[in-house]
């Protein structure tokens, strides 16, 4: 078993030095934000939009633990010991 989980360690290693680094480039971000914050203020006179932006923001990140534990649940569910 042991000989087994260290060949897909070896192939999930390979794997990794193939796939490129993720870097988010935060200074469109801040242009963005800037070009955006105006109406925002805007908006938030009429309906509290950034209230409904941390609502949604905080429902998909409690969507997206719960996919986590769903996905290990799933793969441990498949292991047959």
């Amino acid at each position: 078993m042991n000989w087994f989980i260290d060949k897909i360690t070896s192939i999930l290693d390979r794997f990794g030095d193939k796939i490129p680094s993720v870097n988010f480039q935060w200074e469109k971000f801040d242009q963005f934000m800037n070009v955006l914050t105006p109406y925002l203020a805007d908006a938030n006179v009429i309906f509290p939009v950034d209230d409904v932006l941390v609502m949604l923001g905080i429902l998909l990140s409690v969507r997206a633990v719960l996919f986590a534990i769903w996905c290990i649940k799933f793969i441990r569910d498949l292991l047959p010991f």
